[in-house]
């Protein structure tokens, strides 16, 4: 087993932060120039009430965002876990993204992609957000026994799921990972393919499907079942060129 911010650094973890820790994070993003006011109705609500904030049926209160265990390159912090934190609403510049650092002793909760598909499946289907995105949810959980894979949501999908902000809109992609029940082979990567594109086509919509290797790297499930010899990995740490046919035989031994 790994140590604590290994384990923390699986792809498009989503993790709740302890009060204090979110008092500190929104001191630091303050000083670097963040609006103050509209950075604590997301990270700190508890000091900074939203007035205008609608939420999903059956949500209560109004709990701080998650922060979105991502890759930092550039400018590491030892003993800290990079994470970023998204709005719910946008401005004529996007989403307010807010990149920052969190130490595991600070996060109270842990929320893997799926999760998040594993809470979709609590919430009554009249409980969803009628967006293209979050329909599309709605009908992968119907088809949820046809899926040769375990299923994970990430994205605005996965952020709206588990605070119950509205962050998905008319535009937005559904983002879904795809856990293969190994061993797995052209056949079952190929059924999900087709799930993917039947909801494309249903509900008028970009779905970016990945599919997790036991490596901890996750690739595009389209770009892996195109033509070439080789796909994009996107690890907890670095993005390497992968072999597809390396993939394949790893995909058809038993984990």
């Amino acid at each position: 087993m790994g140590t604590a911010i290994e384990i923390l650094r699986v792809r498009h973890t989503l993790v709740t932060i302890a009060q204090e820790g979110r008092e500190r994070i929104l001191e630091e993003i303050a000083t670097l120039g963040y609006d103050k006011i509209i950075c604590g109705e997301l990270l700190l609500p508890e000091k900074y009430p939203s007035r205008n904030l609608k939420r999903c049926p059956g949500c209560v209160g109004q709990p701080p965002i998650p922060g979105i265990v991502r890759r930092e390159d550039t400018n590491p912090r030892k003993g800290y876990i990079p994470v970023g934190f998204v709005s719910w609403f946008s401005s004529k510049m996007g989403r307010l993204r807010i990149p920052s650092f969190v130490h595991s002793d600070e996060i109270e909760s842990i929320w893997y992609p799926d999760s998040a598909f594993t809470k979709a499946l609590s919430i009554h289907k009249s409980s969803l957000r009628q967006t293209p995105a979050m329909r599309a949810v709605a009908k992968l959980l119907e088809l949820r026994g046809a899926i040769p894979a375990a299923v994970g949501l990430w994205g605005t999908a996965a952020l709206e799921v588990q605070t119950g902000y509205p962050y998905t809109h008319g535009r937005s992609d559904l983002d879904i990972l795809f856990s293969m029940n190994q061993p797995a082979g052209r056949t079952e990567l190929h059924s999900c393919l087709a799930i993917v594109q039947a909801l494309e086509k249903e509900f008028a919509i970009r779905v970016d499907a990945e599919v997790t290797l036991s490596s901890g790297y996750g690739i595009s499930l389209k770009e892996f079942l195109r033509e070439g010899a080789t796909v994009l990995g996107k690890g907890p740490y670095d993005v390497i060129l992968m072999q597809k046919e390396e993939v394949f035989t790893s995909l058809r031994q038993k984990s």
